[in-house]
């Protein structure tokens, strides 16, 4: 049965089953070359390997959620959090600091983020730099250098790398 949202339309509620299918019956998709050196593939691959999987948390699909969002204010990593609006029909979705959710409200004047807004204002900001390839890679050069500039002359760091 479906319900009437706040909005006039319907919600459903739905399941869903996911199977995955072993890696031999994969289909590789050729993808065009992005003029990326194979180098900075493979360190971009290594340096996500142990990221934590997105949290679905049964209800919602959280975009920043894998420990990749940091609070402005006090630099703690951020949580997911959703509560139910008063007339119990809504689901508000936040982000919180940890550091108040650990210490109390008074703990961070950050505080919690609207989840919606948030996402919104990350995904304006990533698609601008992917639609201006000459801005990413000048982004890419300066953060390498800067990488490079931190071994100070540690061979053995670059070599690694």
């Amino acid at each position: 049965m479906a319900a009437v949202g706040q909005d006039g339309h319907r919600e459903y509620k739905r399941r869903h089953n996911i199977v995955y299918k072993p890696r031999e019956e994969w289909i590789a998709v050729p993808v065009p070359d992005a003029e990326l050196p194979r180098e900075w593939v493979d360190a971009a691959r290594k340096a996500i390997e142990n990221n934590h999987r997105t949290s679905s948390a049964g209800r919602r699909f959280w975009e920043l959620s894998g420990g990749i969002l940091y609070c402005g204010e006090c630099g703690w990593r951020t949580s997911t959090h959703s509560v139910v609006g008063r007339n119990k029909k809504r689901r508000y979705s936040y982000y919180v600091c940890s550091r108040m959710m650990l210490h109390g409200k008074g703990a961070c004047p950050q505080g919690r983020l609207r989840a919606e807004e948030l996402e919104m204002q990350v995904w304006e900001f990533v698609s601008g730099l992917l639609k201006d390839p000459k801005r990413l890679r000048t982004g890419l050069d300066a953060m390498i250098e800067q990488e490079r500039n931190g071994m100070r002359g540690d061979r053995e760091a670059e070599a690694r790398t």
